[in-house]
């Protein structure tokens, strides 16, 4: 597995921002060292997406603080069934963006709001989910649309 993370100086100075990416590549052996999963779903209740990365932007001045998320799952080959392969050959890549607003300007306390999947995107379609309530891979998608958070968040 490769994986880069920037989180210090050098990270900052891109737009004089503090930002934080991870990112994943799974080498084609190294899930299940005797078979090749990496990439497809070809495993028998999951799907091994080959990339996946999270990349968070954020920027806070005095009490306030505000981030942007992106998530990233990269497409799949569908192995799942002759049935599922005969239908679809790949599973799309799937972006969802987050947006988050804070206010910490009483100690110990902040105030948030939080809107998950800010653009309603839908997961890719995926052949080898038939008769389920969604034709999505649950175990790689959040399946519930759009969502709205507000909350608070105290500290002792």
């Amino acid at each position: 597995m490769a994986t880069i993370r920037c989180t210090g100086p050098a990270c900052r100075r891109i737009a004089r921002l503090p930002c934080a990416v991870a990112f994943r590549k799974l080498d084609e052996h190294e899930h299940f060292l005797w078979l090749d999963y990496a990439g497809t779903n070809l495993g028998t209740s999951f799907s091994l997406p080959a990339n996946k990365a999270t990349t968070q932007l954020d920027w806070q001045i005095a009490a306030f603080r505000t981030a942007l998320t992106w998530y990233h799952t990269g497409g799949y080959d569908q192995k799942a069934s002759t049935a599922a392969s005969a239908v679809q050959s790949r599973v799309d890549s799937y972006e969802q963006f987050d947006a988050y607003l804070g206010w910490a300007g009483i100690e110990n306390l902040t105030l948030y709001t939080k809107v998950e999947n800010l653009f309603n995107e839908k997961p890719p379609y995926d052949a080898s989910f038939p008769g389920i309530r969604a034709p999505y891979d649950f175990t790689q998608y959040d399946l519930r649309g759009r969502t709205f958070l507000v909350g608070l968040e105290y500290r002792l």
